[in-house]
């Protein structure tokens, strides 16, 4: 389990480098677009696309990075409480939200993103790009926040019958 784990880890930590090289590539690309537009009078009319098509791939591909170190919103004044083994076995029972929440995006994502594609979707806009690549991020996004899910659900199993992860 410890093997697979820090391979799931692994990813999402690559993935997480993904997120953060489009974030940099943005906002170079925003920097780009407005001395274009306020030294040299000449707006380029595809930065704002290109710059909101980089945002949504940055932070879907980010979200198994950010579930890896437990830094999605949530609610926990009274969990942070408890034992390891009941933050455990709540965390085991609360993640069928999660379960569902993911499996909905993968499934909807897929389907979204195979439409796209088979239609060969474009934005209709003036610089008109393809949107299946983007939209084709969905369901990667969802595949990884759900592989990273099962690493935190067989920590969380580990803990409940071990009192702590096996690898820690």
């Amino acid at each position: 389990m410890k093997a697979l784990s820090r391979i799931i880890d692994n990813i999402s930590i690559g993935f997480m480098w993904v997120s953060v090289f489009m974030t940099w590539v943005m906002v170079l690309i925003v920097f780009g677009g407005v001395v274009a537009r306020y030294f040299f009078n000449s707006p380029i009319n595809w930065i704002p696309e290109l710059s909101q098509f980089l945002f949504g791939a940055s932070f879907m591909l980010a979200g198994a990075y950010v579930l890896k170190i437990n830094g999605h919103v949530r609610i926990d004044i009274l969990v942070l409480r408890m034992g390891p083994r009941t933050q455990a076995i709540l965390e085991c029972i609360t993640s069928s939200a999660f379960w569902i929440f993911s499996l909905v995006l993968l499934y909807k994502g897929t389907a979204m993103a195979m439409t796209s594609l088979g239609n060969m979707e474009t934005t209709g806009t003036y610089w008109d790009p393809p949107v299946y690549p983007i939209k084709m991020v969905i369901p990667l996004a969802a595949a990884l926040i759900m592989i990273q899910g099962f690493s935190k659900l067989m920590g969380d199993i580990t803990t409940i019958f071990k009192g702590k992860h096996s690898w820690e």
